[in-house]
């Protein structure tokens, strides 16, 4: 008789080994102390974003633009938020976003 010593079945099931493995990890008492809790103060933006208030504002930091993206880069420099730019100029955020993450190309000499 011929027996097959290289493959016997097991006596559970796979499921029921890493059921048991997890319950074994998880009743033991922890070795570890516990970890201290650090508090860290968070310091304020030193650059605060001042929003224009009135259109008048908004003109007078595009005057003399001559495009579209140098009005939204103009905007950008002021400290505008992309959305406020997107309302101000009636333009998708998509678009103002585009501008803003795109180089600007320099001419050749």
């Amino acid at each position: 008789m011929i027996s097959n010593k290289t493959n016997p079945k097991p006596d559970k099931s796979i499921d029921q080994l890493l059921a048991q493995h997890k319950t074994d990890i998880t009743d033991r008492p922890s070795t570890e102390p516990p970890t201290p809790v650090v508090e860290v103060a968070v310091e304020p933006k030193s650059e605060v974003a001042v929003e224009p208030k009135t259109p008048t504002d908004i003109a007078s930091l595009i005057k003399g633009q001559p495009t579209t993206s140098a009005k939204i880069r103009a905007l950008k420099a002021a400290g505008m938020s992309t959305g406020t730019i997107a309302k101000a100029l009636n333009k998708r955020y998509q678009h103002v976003r585009n501008v803003l993450i795109t180089p600007v190309k320099t001419p050749r000499a």
